[in-house]
């Protein structure tokens, strides 16, 4: 009765090389696929950057970012424009108080409220102002109490949509952001 106990305890040779192998063929896999993985998800991170970085210049343009002490210039309290400032070819934008109240950025009279930057390989390769490429390459969206409306402008002009494409240069995978005046954001 003994010799029979004993013979079935533990892992023979043969199934322990077996489960190594089925061990050692999943890291592979796993390891593989990891940076695939971890590409697309800083460029599915940095295409919702952009709509986050909207959404957040609406609200505070629309709601409630109360003027803090000369981020606005003169302006009274609560009547500060907030936007987002896009540049062709750029790996950020800049959310910035508009404190010059002329809807378009300017790095001397307004103030950047935040940098959202992604990797060298992440840019901005196409702004759309309405149908065509604005000229400039460049493209300001802003948001002003008490409309929820986006003010599209550059310095050629306003615009009544905006798209601004995002694209990874390790993968080519591409990304769309549309903006339109009546301040819906969609991503694409």
């Amino acid at each position: 009765m003994n010799k029979r106990t004993s013979k079935f305890r533990g892992f023979t040779l043969i199934e322990l090389l077996v489960s190594i192998g089925i061990f050692t063929i999943m890291t592979g896999i796993v390891l593989a696929n990891y940076r695939g993985y971890n590409t697309n998800a800083l460029f599915s991170n940095a295409s919702e950057d952009i709509v986050l970085a909207l959404r957040q210049a609406q609200v505070y343009g629309v709601g409630v970012k109360k003027n803090v002490t000369g981020i606005c210039g003169g302006l009274s309290e609560f009547d500060c424009s907030y936007g987002v400032y896009f540049s062709q070819g750029a790996n950020s934008i800049i959310i910035f108080a508009d404190a010059d109240n002329n809807q378009v950025y300017t790095s001397s009279g307004d103030s950047i409220v935040e940098t959202v930057s992604w990797g060298n390989s992440i840019s901005i390769t196409g702004l759309l102002c309405g149908t065509f490429a604005c000229v400039p390459s460049t493209a300001n969206v802003t948001f002003k109490r008490p409309s929820p409306d986006a003010f599209i402008v550059n310095s050629a002009g306003s615009y009544s949509a905006l798209s601004v494409t995002l694209q990874d240069a390790n993968t080519g995978k591409t990304a769309i952001v549309n903006i339109t005046n009546a301040g819906q954001i969609s991503l694409q």
